[in-house]
C-alpha cells in the first residue's frame, strides 16, 4: 500500500474517531451538566471532580485510539509508514509532558515556541528518511501474518512485473495462503497489455512453485494468486490446488485458473499456461487452434472466443469438434457463460 493510500485511509479513521468523540464529549457535558444541577440543589462541589475524571478518561480514551489505529496501519497498511507516525507521536508526547513538568514543577523557562517547531521538523524529516530507508523495501503487511509465511510473500514481492504491484498476504478460511496482487498500470496497446499481464502472471506463478518445491516447510501448502483492478474488482486467481475439492497433485502440483483471463490467441495461451490442469480463458481470436494440442496436462477447459464465434453456432459447433479433436482427453466448455 502506497504512502497516499495510507494517507486515505488516515483520514477515514480521522473522520471516525472525530464522530466517536463528538458522541463521548456530548456525553461528558450532559453528566457536567447534571453535576452542576445537583451541586446547586446539595451545595456540594461535584463538577470540579467530575471535570477531571472527565478530562482524563477523554485523554486516556484518544490516547487508546491513536494507539489502536497506528497498530492497524503498521500491521495492515504501512508498516514503515506506520512505525514513523508512532515514533512521532511517542517523541512529541514525551517532549510535551518534559516541557509541562519543566514549566509547572521546575519552573523553568519555556523553549521559545519557533524553536519547538523547529526542532521537531527536523526531527519528523529525518526520521521519516531513515525509517523509509530501513524498513520501506517490506511488504506493507508483514507482521499480520505468520512467520513462515514471509519469505514466500518477499519472494514474490520481489518479482519485476509490468502491471501488477503487491497488496496483501493472509490466510484464508480453507488454510490456504491468499496472496493479493493488483493492478498498477495501463499500456495504450491494449494486444501489449494483455500479453504483459499474463507474463505476471506466469512470473509469480513459478516463483510461487520454485519456492514451495525448495521449502520443506511448504510442500503440500495451498496457495491463491489473487489477481483483481486497482479499484477492487477481481479479475482472475491461480491456485495450486483444485478451488473446488481442495486436492493437490501428488507428484507435481496441479495450477488451476478460475476468472476471465484474457490472451491475444491460442499460441499465446499455449506458451503461458502448457503445465495447468484447468483454465478459464477468454481469448481474442482462435488462430493457430493446433497449438492447443500442447496443453498436455489439461483436464479442463472454459474457453470464452469473442468476434464472429460468439452467437454463431455452427462456428461454435466447428470449434467444439476440433478442440475435442487436438485435446481427447480435456472436458471443454466453448462460450459456455
Amino acid at each position: 500500500m502506497s504512502v497516499s493510500d495510507v494517507l486515505g485511509e488516515i483520514v477515514f479513521l480521522m473522520i471516525g474517531r472525530s464522530i466517536q468523540l463528538c458522541v463521548w464529549l456530548t456525553l461528558c457535558l450532559g453528566i457536567t451538566a447534571v453535576a452542576a444541577v445537583l451541586q446547586w440543589i446539595s451545595k456540594k462541589k461535584l463538577i470540579h471532580w467530575v471535570i477531571r475524571i472527565a478530562v482524563a478518561a477523554t485523554a486516556c480514551i484518544i490516547i487508546w485510539m491513536l494507539v489502536d489505529d497506528l497498530i492497524a496501519i503498521i500491521k495492515y497498511g504501512s508498516m514503515w509508514f506506520g512505525i514513523w507516525l508512532a515514533l512521532c507521536f511517542a517523541v512529541t508526547a514525551v517532549t510535551v509532558i518534559v516541557q509541562i513538568i519543566n514549566k509547572k514543577l521546575r519552573k523553568k523557562e519555556p523553549i521559545h515556541w519557533a524553536i519547538k517547531l523547529g526542532g521537531y521538523a527536523v526531527f519528523y524529516t529525518i526520521s521519516y528518511f531513515a525509517i523509509m530507508k530501513l524498513l520501506g523495501s517490506y511488504p506493507g503487511n508483514w507482521i499480520s501474518i505468520d512467520k513462515e509465511y514471509r519469505e514466500l510473500m518477499y519472494e514474490l514481492y520481489n518479482q519485476e512485473l509490468a502491471c501488477y504491484e503487491y497488496e496483501s498476504i493472509r490466510e484464508g478460511s480453507n488454510g490456504e495462503i491468499v496472496i493479493t496482487f493488483k493492478k498498477n498500470s495501463h499500456i495504450s496497446d491494449q494486444i501489449l497489455e494483455t500479453t504483459s499481464e499474463q507474463r505476471d502472471y506466469i512470473t509469480l506463478k513459478t516463483a510461487a512453485e520454485e519456492y514451495l518445491e525448495e521449502s520443506e516447510s511448504f510442500q503440500g501448502r495451498r496457495i491463491n494468486i489473487v489477481f483483481k483492478y486497482s479499484y477492487g474488482e477481481p479479475l482472475c486467481n491461480i491456485y495450486n490446488f483444485d478451488p473446488r475439492t481442495g486436492e493437490m497433485g501428488t507428484d507435481a502440483p496441479c495450477w488451476f485458473v478460475t476468472g476471465i483471463i484474457y490472451a491475444n490467441n491460442c499460441t499465446e495461451l499455449a506458451e503461458f499456461y502448457h503445465d495447468f490442469s484447468e483454465i478459464s480463458v477468454w481469448v481474442r481470436t482462435m488462430d493457430d487452434m493446433q497449438e492447443l494440442a500442447n496443453l498436455s496436462n489439461l483436464t479442463c477447459l472454459h474457453l470464452y472466443v469473442s468476434g464472429e464465434v460468439k452467437g454463431n453456432k455452427e462456428l461454435e459447433k466447428q470449434y467444439l469438434e476440433e478442440l475435442n479433436t487436438l485435446l481427447p482427453d480435456c472436458e471443454i466448455h466453448l462460450n459456455d457463460f
